[in-house]
């Protein structure tokens, strides 16, 4: 009787033994409807994943869609496979505390979809109001600049840990009387010499287009944390108001320069080039299925 007992023992003993083994060789699969698959993956597409399922005399191939699919977990990186990926809907909402480069902040809605994400981020522009100099991209320098900005960004699906977007926006800036120096208008005059001075108030908004790459950094299954960078292009209208010059009455062959007729109206285009970097920190909640 302790010998059949022994044998008993030493069986359940090895069965243990060997569905450890297999876990540790064996790929995690979390489905919507609760159930949970172990197998080693061969094949994962952007639509279905192929698995040799564990845990069975006869072992054959199961596919399942990845819209079924919660969560992916892998002991090794194979066929082209991450440790660990997330597919899970979500609803996402948080803050975005300072962009750098473009001086503003603000907040974000995001709603994952079946194939694609789309995020709404509002944000304001700081004006800093610095002065320019010789190494200014612009004369009329667009730091004097504070603004509202809608924008629109469509996130594709990847396998990475980089999500790629598709920024479209609005913008809405304006300033205050403020001296320009050098503005190189079409009325004021186009030659830099002249250090020109106009006090002037601006008001412009325009449609713009980029790119944003994303990283997204897990701390809690609950929390968002991303960074991100991308560039950009706007195409702005300015509207301006021009109260008065201060000019040195400059000559050259016996010519005076002489101011135009103040104050005026004057309508520009402007095609802005920016980039910036930031990142988002929120709060996440799974959507059901």
């Amino acid at each position: 009787m302790k010998q059949i007992k022994l044998v008993i023992f030493l069986f359940l003993l090895s069965s243990f033994l060997k569905a450890q083994t297999e876990n540790q060789n064996c790929d995690t699969i979390y489905l919507t409807n609760g159930q949970t698959y172990y197998g080693k993956i061969t094949i994962m597409g952007k639509r279905v994943i192929k698995c040799i399922k564990c845990y069975t005399n006869n072992p054959h191939i199961v596919t399942i869609y990845r819209a079924d699919i919660i969560k992916v977990n892998s002991g090794k990186v194979a066929y082209g496979l991450v440790k660990s990926i997330d597919t899970i809907k979500c609803l996402h909402i948080g803050i975005i505390p300072y962009q750098f480069l473009t001086r503003s902040s603000g907040i974000y809605f995001r709603y994952d979809f079946k194939k694609l994400s789309l995020e709404y981020r509002p944000t304001y522009t700081y004006a800093t109001k610095l002065e320019p100099n010789e190494f200014s991209l612009y004369h009329y320098d667009n730091f004097f600049f504070q603004g509202l900005n809608n924008s629109f960004i469509f996130y594709f699906p990847t396998q990475k840990k980089i999500q790629v977007g598709l920024i479209l926006s609005y913008k809405y800036w304006w300033h205050g009387k403020e001296v320009i120096d050098n503005d190189n208008s079409v009325i004021s005059g186009k030659d830099a010499d002249l250090h020109l001075s106009e006090i002037r108030s601006t008001v412009m908004n325009g449609f713009g287009a980029g790119l944003e790459f994303t990283t997204y950094q897990k701390i809690y299954k609950k929390f968002d944390f991303n960074f991100f960078w991308g560039a950009a292009l706007t195409y702005f209208n300015s509207y301006s108001h021009v109260y008065s010059l201060n000019y040195v009455n400059w000559t050259f062959a016996g010519s005076h320069f002489l101011p135009s007729t103040y104050p005026y109206t004057e309508t520009k285009s402007r095609l802005y080039f920016n980039l910036t970097c930031g990142f988002k920190l929120g709060f996440k909640k799974p959507l059901k299925k």
